[in-house]
């Protein structure tokens, strides 16, 4: 994993942009069939410490439980190295009825 560069500019377009770049950056780390959904929600965070925004990830695959990741960064702000780390501390959820 490399070390993002503090420097570098910050990804430019719209909501959609960054939806589509965390997509791609979950399908490429995980093993995620197309038929399987991927959710990305930008929240506040109200939990004491957490910074003023959070990206929350949902995978729900078509069986099984779900496997959310969260992002504590706006949308906008979340590079790849911030989906891998999210997706390794990523907690299984169980499935709405």
């Amino acid at each position: 994993m490399t070390k993002p560069n503090p420097f570098q500019p910050k990804p430019r377009g719209g909501v959609q942009d960054a939806l589509n770049r965390i997509r791609a950056w979950v399908r490429a780390a995980m093993p995620v069939d197309d038929r399987e959904t991927i959710s990305i929600t930008e929240l506040a965070c109200a939990e004491p410490g957490c910074p003023p925004r959070e990206t929350v990830i949902v995978i729900m695959p078509t069986t099984g439980a779900w496997l959310k990741a969260r992002v504590h960064k706006a949308l906008g702000d979340v590079i790849e190295d911030d989906v891998l780390w999210a997706l390794r501390k990523a907690e299984l959820v169980t499935r709405p009825t």
